[in-house]
């Protein structure tokens, strides 16, 4: 894994480091941001400079991504988007996908294809849905990034246009290189409407399908009482905290329910 964004980094080594692994995706290395988890000697250096002022909230808010760096806020959202879209736009996806299966109760499908690079035929099951999930090639290793059905983009695009007729404008919270590219193929009838969110100051103004990443606070300033969390892996410790902070949100709900067959119903119910 190669990992961006700590005390030193400067958009000469970050451009460095993206280069040599645009010219070596053979070797299949991953691309991460550091975290400064609580506890550890990059966390206590923040603490230290003051870059995080309140312990407390900075647990509460998910560890959400800092600068660390003397980089700039321009510098800061070219790194990370570029964090976000290199690696479904570089990374080989299988020959011939098909998806055989789609369970939508737990956001999986099983796929079948052949390797990109030894042709040979594969199928991988349960493959989670909304995060990078790499497919690796049964006899010779190489890895794969999994498509995005088509009936994926229908259903989440359907159910964002019920949401925003229902309850107004969206706050869509988070964002990951999976989410990224299903942003752009999103079909939503008034895009106006769907506000993208992330309490990382880091992330804000990073362009996602169009719109910039926004501070949470537009929730309150619009009014927005339904919120979807875009990254599955961190909806259930955000579901009290947003509701807690946000007078009016009155619906917390995961991108992976976006799925349903009739998400107002469910949200009824």
């Amino acid at each position: 894994v190669l990992i961006f964004g700590d005390k030193a980094e400067t958009i000469e080594t970050a451009t460095t480091s993206i280069n040599w692994w645009k010219e070596h995706i053979h070797y299949e290395i991953q691309l991460s941001a550091i975290i400064t988890y609580p506890g550890t000697e990059l966390y206590k250096y923040a603490l230290h400079k003051g870059i995080i002022t309140d312990p407390v909230q900075f647990i509460k808010d998910g560890c959400p991504l800092i600068r660390l760096s003397d980089m700039t806020d321009d510098q800061y959202s070219w790194l990370f988007d570029q964090l976000a879209s290199l690696p479904r736009l570089t990374h080989k996806t299988p020959v011939n996908p098909n998806i055989t299966n789609i369970d939508y109760m737990n956001a999986n499908i099983n796929i079948t294809g052949d390797c990109a690079t030894c042709n040979y035929s594969n199928k991988w099951d349960k493959v989670r849905l909304f995060i990078l999930e790499t497919l690796q090639c049964k006899k010779c290793g190489a890895r794969h990034i999994s498509p995005i059905p088509e009936v994926v983009v229908t259903r989440v695009s359907n159910n964002l246009n019920r949401l925003v007729s229902k309850f107004g404008n969206i706050a869509l919270w988070g964002i990951n290189s999976y989410i990224y590219s299903l942003a752009e193929l999103l079909t939503v009838d008034s895009k106006d409407h769907l506000f993208f969110v992330d309490k990382s100051v880091m992330r804000q103004r990073l362009n996602v399908s169009g719109n910039s990443i926004m501070s949470p606070q537009v929730i309150n300033d619009k009014n927005i009482s339904c919120v979807v969390v875009l990254v599955v892996q961190y909806f259930a410790g955000l579901i009290k905290p947003i509701i807690d902070e946000f007078e009016t949100v009155e619906h917390v709900l995961s991108v992976s329910q976006l799925l349903s067959d009739d998400i107002i119903r469910d949200i009824n119910e």
